[in-house]
């Protein structure tokens, strides 16, 4: 009798098996799921690295909007500090020339004098 409960279990657990194991359409079906699913997630990876590449994209553009601004300002500094020792010197150079003027004309009056003394000695 064991045998046959044997034989018989043997032949359930066949037709179980045949019931419960899924059919190769089945299989097929799950294996394109996985693939469609693998597919999408690597779709949502991309287009995450993407996103981050655009934004590391955009943080570079900024930055080099700020070094050239920071160099655009170091030229307008270093040019209005040069236009201010043009200034300076423009002013010294006007000072220089006032004190020329006022010693051709101390030169002028002092010749003046000497001729009017009777010393017809320039002065050099």
């Amino acid at each position: 009798m064991s045998q046959e409960k044997h034989i018989a279990q043997k032949g359930m657990d066949k037709v179980k098996h045949m019931f419960t194991e899924p059919t190769p359409t089945e299989k097929a079906e799950r294996a394109v799921n996985n693939a469609t699913q693998l597919a999408q997630e690597a779709a949502d990876r991309a287009m995450a690295l993407t996103g981050r590449a655009l934004e590391a994209q955009a943080v570079a553009a900024e930055a080099t909007q700020l070094n050239v601004e920071q160099a655009s300002n170091q030229i307008k500094t270093m040019a209005q500090e040069a236009a201010d020792r043009a200034t300076a010197l423009t002013e010294r150079a006007l000072e220089a020339q006032a004190v020329a003027a006022e010693a051709a004309e101390a030169k002028k009056m002092a010749e003046g004098a000497m001729h009017r003394n009777g010393n017809v000695v320039g002065i050099h």
